[in-house]
């Protein structure tokens, strides 16, 4: 990983995955903050949190992964940093649509482990432009 701690943003409503990607990305190095709905994660970024990777899950309540992806674009709420999506949603529709909004990735989460995806933010992070 790249020089000093990364900060990241989980958002998902799912506290038991909350859980285990905070401890995994803890155990990489990161500084974890959490968010458990797409509305508190925009509150986060809106008063100023500015990560390096916000991981969004699509379906959430209020505002979802999509709406919160929309508003960070719209707003330029994150300067420096990346977003990925991890998420069981696994069309195709839904895949690109993620990509085509501005997310760097998009990770279906019964196909990768957790373990699986703090590897591949890592590596976003170290060729990140």
């Amino acid at each position: 990983m790249a020089q000093g701690t990364k900060k990241i943003l989980i958002v998902d409503d799912d506290d038991f995955l909350v859980d285990v990607y905070a401890s995994r990305f803890r155990e990489a190095g990161f500084d974890v903050d959490v968010a458990l709905s797409g509305d508190v994660a925009i509150e986060k970024l809106k008063a100023g949190f500015n990560p390096d990777v916000v991981t969004l899950d699509v379906m959430m309540p209020r505002a979802n992964g999509f709406d919160v992806l929309s508003t960070i674009q719209k707003e330029q709420l994150m300067k420096k940093g990346i977003v990925v999506m991890i998420s069981n949603i696994a069309g195709k529709h839904d895949i690109q649509k993620g990509l085509r909004m501005g997310a760097r990735a998009y990770f279906v989460k019964i196909n990768h482990t957790p373990a699986q995806i703090v590897g591949r933010v890592e590596k976003l992070l170290e060729h990140k432009t």
